[in-house]
């Protein structure tokens, strides 16, 4: 694995069909490495937190960053009111901050929304907790531990158990071999909408549940689900050639995190952005 050959100590894996909002590295990034210092008990300040700003990767395996929902459980549950209880949450390792890069509640992905409104959640406030039932891996990083032991893991998959797939694997891995993992709730990685979901001439029973249930929502908002701001719409899209849009892009959008559409940048929004945890 190139990773442990680099001597790195983390690294990222993204799948190469994801979005993500334009305030990623200015707002979110920020939020969710000090959420995660203060869960494990890292100095918030100070050489370590510049080393280590995700807390020591000796104190855990992988972090998920993009999922397709981490619910308590399974496709199976309706969500439906009581489908998980603020107990839930209370006891499980969380931590809770607000982040004003989230959409509303009416414009994120249904079961999320669900989710974080049964667990007793405010409006844009995101959760990192200890993972519990999380699904896809769009986004993740690990730690050189949490590598060593996914790789020994797949290497006992069984064969005949319907595990084949690496997805079920890292959930095997968080839920019942000790993998040490964190899920961002909701995900700052998302993949983005496929013809399947944006074509009205497809039907939907195809379609995982997950994107089933955000069909319509992708289509009257314009995003990829759970992302306020994204790519995927083509709004920050530039030619190769223009050189002088793709300066602009990251002087005015990338460094700055502005959105720049409308009713969607911090600017548009009442709330002081102070970090708070719960």
């Amino acid at each position: 694995m190139l990773f442990l050959d680099s001597g790195a100590e983390t690294a990222l894996f993204l799948e190469d069909d994801v979005d993500w909002d334009i305030r990623l590295r200015t707002t979110q990034a920020p939020l969710v490495s000090a959420a995660m210092r203060h869960l494990l008990g890292t100095t918030s300040s100070g050489l370590h937190a510049r080393q280590y700003p995700y807390g020591d990767p000796k104190s855990w395996d992988l972090l998920y960053l993009g999922h397709c929902g981490d619910y308590w459980h399974g496709m199976d549950v309706e969500f439906v009111d009581g489908h998980v209880k603020p107990k839930d949450l209370e006891t499980t390792p969380h931590t809770a901050f607000t982040d004003l890069s989230m959409s509303h509640s009416d414009s994120l992905h249904p079961f999320t929304a669900s989710l974080l409104k049964n667990l007793g959640v405010g409006e844009q406030t995101r959760l990192v907790h200890r993972s519990v039932f999380p699904l896809c891996t769009f986004g993740y990083a690990l730690s050189r531990a949490g590598a060593r032991r996914l790789l020994e893991l797949g290497g006992k998959e069984p064969s005949g158990r319907g595990h084949k797939a690496y997805d079920v694997l890292v959930l095997l891995s968080c839920r019942d071999y000790g993998l040490r993992c964190w899920t961002v709730n909701p995900e700052l990685f998302h993949h983005v909408p496929g013809p399947s979901i944006i074509d009205a001439k497809q039907g939907i029973k195809n379609l995982p549940p997950v994107d089933r249930a955000a069909k319509d929502q992708i289509k009257a908002r314009d995003e990829t689900p759970n992302i306020d701001c994204g790519f995927w719409n083509g709004a920050f899209s530039f030619d190769d050639e223009d050189t002088a849009r793709l300066t602009w892009l990251r002087q005015e959008v990338g460094r700055k995190g502005r959105c720049l559409k409308t009713g969607r940048s911090l600017q548009d929004r009442n709330n002081d952005s102070a970090e708070h945890y719960v």
